[in-house]
């Protein structure tokens, strides 16, 4: 919930500032004059279009920042009309479409994913459900804006560090030349001992003037600067030693790697030996634990120079903790479901796809478990959708209670859901059921009860020495999981009949 109030508050305040404009598709006059009225009150700049040619045209007109398409219209249906917008080479940003339909199969709802859909409404929709998602999209793709804005930033920042280091490259080339010149001048007059000594001291005074020049360029610098030498730090500027929460003073000629995190030390040495190799040409990224304790991002550059006299390696870091703070931001927004907290479909495939590769490997067997709301129709049309929204929740709840702690939930979308379960030692499909049955009659057992709760469910087993893909896996649990509705629908009264 408290990532939900985030997403929220993200998405009005980028309303307030840029106004955000919506297209709505759709050949049904009713939805579009309902989608605009609640999205106009809600402060969004609503465009229109009747079919997906109307809706292409808009679009080289006025970009939106998200479509709301239907599938079904006439000449052109809404999987073609994505199909042409991500195509599009002339686009300047990519667009957010969610798509809404009257269709609910999955087959369905995978072909709109597959066309480049970041989403999928089923009609009839609710209007709080529909704000939500496309707040949450809208947020979604201001924040991979900053994101990019802020890796731009990064590579004009690396830009101009690298420019500061071929300046003093150059600047030391030139130094050298000065020191060869003034020798062949002190060897052309060493008969002038006076002379000869007065050079040397400027000599001296100018390497001495280089030198503190170099340390006030590497101490002003906007990144970490350090020498390491026989694996101390010989020198290193104020802004390296705050990446780690200490001060200059208490990190020279302590051990370098006492800073970085244990899981990343070994990577840490490898990266470092390909860079200095020339094996790597890139910053890479690892993880520091600062003087309090906490836990930092760290990019980092390394190569070799000579400092008095020893052979040592010259350090040039950043701290990105903002930057992956925000990437993981963008991650979990994208993977959970906003009603229920439970992974969505995206999570959900992502996962499952994973442990199919590692149950491969295991040879480890899974169950994969799809789940419906019985009477979820009547409940939204009898007792209103807000009620349908804490049914839901309530079989997200009961799942939670029958499953493990370790066993993959999802919403995958509607009133449908699914479970992977990673170990099946001591599990099976009859033990879950009772399992679930038991769960849902102590739900239904509470007092002052408007309806009760009931789940359809199939299963399907992985064996992984004789694997199929996880679209094979899903289709068999969805048919059973169908053949089981169907099983009660023939055998039980309806549910308005029912309540």
């Amino acid at each position: 919930m408290k990532a939900g109030r985030s997403d929220s508050r993200q998405a009005e305040e980028f309303r307030k500032e840029d106004s955000p404009r919506i297209l709505v598709v759709d050949d049904s006059v009713e939805t579009v004059m309902l989608l605009t009225d609640i999205l106009a009150s809600n402060g969004y700049k609503v465009l229109t279009a009747s079919d997906g040619h109307a809706a292409l045209k808009s679009v080289e007109v006025e970009v939106p920042d998200l479509i709301l398409l239907d599938v079904k219209m006439p000449d052109m249906d809404g999987y073609e009309v994505c199909h042409k917008l991500k195509s599009d080479e002339h686009s300047a940003r990519p667009i957010p479409v969610i798509f809404i339909s009257a269709l609910y199969d999955t087959f369905d709802k995978v072909k709109a994913f597959n066309a480049g859909g970041v989403d999928f409404i089923t009609k009839p929709f609710q209007l709080e459900e529909v704000l939500a998602r496309v707040e949450t999209h809208l947020a979604l793709s201001h924040l991979q804006r900053q994101t990019e804005e802020q890796n731009t930033q990064l590579q004009q920042e690396i830009a101009e560090r690298e420019r500061a280091e071929e300046d003093l490259r150059k600047y030391k080339d030139h130094l050298e030349e000065i020191v060869a010149e003034r020798t062949i001048e002190l060897s052309v007059i060493n008969r002038k001992l006076l002379e000869e000594i007065t050079e040397r001291k400027q000599i001296e005074k100018s390497l001495q003037e280089s030198e503190e020049l170099y340390r006030a360029l590497a101490e002003r610098s906007f990144a970490g600067v350090y020498v390491i030498q026989d694996g101390k730090f010989r020198f290193i500027n104020s802004n390296a030693a705050s990446y780690a929460g200490y001060k200059r003073e208490d990190l020279l000629n302590q051990k370098a790697d006492q800073v970085v995190h244990p899981r990343d030390r070994k990577k840490v040495r490898k990266d470092a030996r390909s860079m200095l190799r020339g094996e790597l040409i890139t910053p890479y990224e690892f993880r520091v634990i600062t003087k309090q304790g906490q836990t930092r991002w760290i990019m980092e550059t390394v190569t070799h120079i000579s400092y008095e006299g020893k052979r040592a390696i010259l350090g040039n870091s950043m701290d990105i903790t903002d930057r992956k703070q925000m990437e993981e931001q963008i991650r979990a927004i994208s993977i959970t479901d906003q009603l229920t907290g439970l992974l969505n479909r995206r999570g959900f495939l992502t996962l499952a796809e994973q442990h199919l590769k590692l149950s491969s490997r295991t040879k480890m067997g899974m169950l994969l478990f799809f789940a419906d709301l019985d009477g979820m129709k009547w409940i939204n049309d009898t007792l209103g959708h807000e009620a349908g929204d804490r049914a839901l929740t309530e079989v997200a709840v009961v799942l939670k209670e029958t499953f493990r702690a370790s066993d993959i939930i999802a919403r995958t979308g509607g009133d449908e859901f699914a479970i992977l379960t990673i170990d099946t030692t001591g599990i099976s499909p009859e033990i879950i059921m009772t399992r679930l049955q038991d769960q849902v009659d102590k739900h239904n057992s509470e007092r002052g009860r408007r309806y009760k709760i009931s789940i359809s469910m199939g299963t399907a087993h992985y064996d992984p020495h004789n694997p199929c893909s996880l679209d094979e896996l899903m289709s068999r649990a969805d048919k059973l999981m169908y053949d089981q509705k169907r099983s009660k629908s023939q055998s039980k009264p309806t549910p308005d009949e029912a309540h």
